[in-house]
């Protein structure tokens, strides 16, 4: 590991531990959101160490007993169900009858190694989202995490427009120390691994602006993200990023006649921005245009479709598409699923082989679909599937309850209970594994079911506010 590396690796370690050791609650959880929305944190070695993970594993002993201590509560039930369902899959399919290898990967992309670094981001997850409902149960104040994630949006997306004025890649500057250029196409990134990123965290900001908007909160400094997001988003030209806020925008929708109306606007302001764009950005705008055909047009990047459902899963990534492909043909997998992260490698004999897949042939797939829905079919079949729904039902549920119980602060709980529900939304269509903001989101959930559920004698916070 590089000395850029090695320092990195120390930065992210030291700074959750000594929050952790000066119980800082406060500080933990800015860190805990900027981490999960940004990339620059995460040191690259044999194995890519995320600052996410790191805090997630540190707050994984504090989690555990939050989660015993709400065992009780239906919403730690079918959570605590879900994770424990894929450690069972992967004890299956990772360590017990693990699946073979033809291709000659090393360990850590072998089903054994694939389990245990795949079943500890999901810990370090469950973990974040245990502290945030605990941060956000503690305060009564959801939109600590909100705001958090609207200023995260608008650093990345402030750098993304910057990378695209100055034509430098300021992920690489600040996660690798390496001043470089952007992508050859100049899909701007921002401060994230990939477009996609910068996307997904964009989409979940335009989500949560438009709420506070339609409430008239903080409405010119969350126009001004709002601004700041879209254009970043219209430059990275991410269609994950674009499918996921039309997603979250269509979701809020349903929430109530103001909300429809600022939707409504926000639509014909992207419309007009777009025009603006596409008189001085020609180029640009074909780039994209070009980039959805493969999605929802006649062109597929994976050769001609012999039928409805190749039609639908070629317009999707490698990942996705080969995952989808292997359980058509194999449906028993469908209902109990491949293990945790390990559906890529017998996926890897159903991945279409076109120009746009060569790279993938010889070393085969080694990331897990990136829609949620398939993600969590892959990971865990139809059973999986319902233990996540019953999370976000039951989740649901409580924050509702949150809401009619305190009129003091109904309005932000509200947008937190919307929020909610357009994340999940968003998860299941384009942010899965990689890139993900779901636990933020999960531990709205949570907390609601804490503050609920209360125990009589929960476990003394690792932090305080």
């Amino acid at each position: 590991m590089p000395g850029y590396q090695v320092l990195l690796f120390v930065t992210i370690v030291a700074i959750p531990v000594w929050l952790m050791a000066t119980r800082n609650g406060a500080a933990l959880l800015a860190w805990v959101i900027l981490v999960t929305c940004l990339d620059v944190f995460n040191a690259k070695g044999a194995v890519n160490v995320s600052a996410a993970s790191i805090t997630g594993l540190l707050l994984a002993p504090y989690a555990a007993r939050m989660l015993f201590a709400f065992r009780k509560s239906p919403v730690v039930a079918w959570i605590a169900a879900h994770y424990g369902y894929l450690v069972l899959l992967g004890l299956m399919f990772g360590l017990a009858f693990p699946w073979p290898d033809t291709l000659g990967r090393p360990l850590n992309l072998r089903a054994e190694g694939r389990t245990v670094l795949y079943l500890m981001r999901e810990t370090a997850a469950l973990s974040i989202a245990v502290f945030v409902a605990q941060q956000v149960a503690k305060s009564g104040r959801p939109d600590r995490v909100l705001n958090g994630i609207l200023l995260a949006a608008c650093a990345t997306s402030a750098f993304a427009v910057l990378e695209y004025v100055t034509g430098i890649s300021y992920y690489l500057l600040f996660n690798e120390g390496v001043l470089a250029p952007t992508y050859w196409n100049f899909r701007v990134r921002g401060l994230n691994f990939e477009p996609r990123g910068l996307g997904l965290v964009g989409a979940h900001a335009l989500v949560i602006g438009i709420l506070y908007i339609a409430s008239r909160r903080h409405v010119w400094s969350t126009a001004a993200t709002l601004v700041t997001t879209a254009l970043a988003m219209l430059l990275g030209a991410s269609t994950s990023g674009m499918i996921a806020a039309a997603a979250g925008a269509s979701t809020v929708w349903l929430s109530n006649r103001r909300v429809r109306r600022y939707v409504a606007r926000a639509s014909i302001v992207a419309v007009v921005g777009l025009a603006a764009v596409a008189a001085v950005q020609s180029q640009r705008l074909n780039a994209l245009r070009f980039l959805f055909s493969e999605r929802v047009g006649s062109t597929v990047r994976y050769g001609a479709a012999t039928n409805a459902f190749e039609e639908v899963v070629y317009r999707m990534e490698v990942f996705d598409t080969s995952a989808a492909l292997f359980m058509a043909a194999y449906p028993s997998y469908l209902f109990i699923g491949t293990g945790p992260g390990l559906v890529s490698i017998p996926a890897s004999p159903f991945m279409p082989v076109s120009a746009y897949t060569r790279l993938y042939v010889e070393p085969g797939l080694n990331s897990p679909p990136t829609m949620g829905l398939l993600l969590e079919l892959a990971n865990g079949g139809i059973v999986a599937l319902v233990l996540w729904l019953g999370f976000v039902f039951s989740a649901g549920r409580s924050l509702d309850w949150v809401v009619q119980r305190d009129a003091t602060d109904s309005r932000i709980w509200g947008i937190a209970r919307w929020s909610f529900i357009a994340a999940a939304t968003i998860y299941l269509l384009a942010a899965g594994f990689l890139s993900s903001l779901w636990p933020l989101f999960a531990g709205l959930g949570l907390a609601a079911a804490f503050l609920r559920d209360a125990s009589p004698a929960p476990p003394a916070p690792v932090a305080h506010a």
